[in-house]
């Protein structure tokens, strides 16, 4: 089941900006209180992909899912501008 991500606000102990997506949006890792787990979260809340759901035990390890995930966004989006019509005749 998908988790819904929570939006980054006041009622977070930590919050680190690990990356941006193409479109803009910015994910966090988000310690809470009492957590023993950080998270990632999209800093104007929304729905994360699978991958990134669950919980981290080290900033290096979620930064690099992070890393994994926009690199992915920016050849999907290189993919999807190479695939138009040509218009060479």
């Amino acid at each position: 089941m998908a988790e819904q991500a929570e939006a980054v606000d006041s009622n977070v102990f930590h919050k680190d900006l690990l990356g941006t997506t193409p479109a803009g949006k910015e994910i966090y890792l988000v310690r809470k209180h009492n957590a023993p787990l950080r998270t990632l979260a999209f800093g104007a809340g929304g729905q994360l992909p699978e991958h990134l759901q669950g919980g981290y035990s080290s900033i290096k390890e979620a930064a690099k899912a992070v890393t994994i995930y926009v690199e992915s966004l920016v050849v999907a989006q290189g993919k999807k501008k190479s695939t138009g019509r040509s218009t060479n005749k």
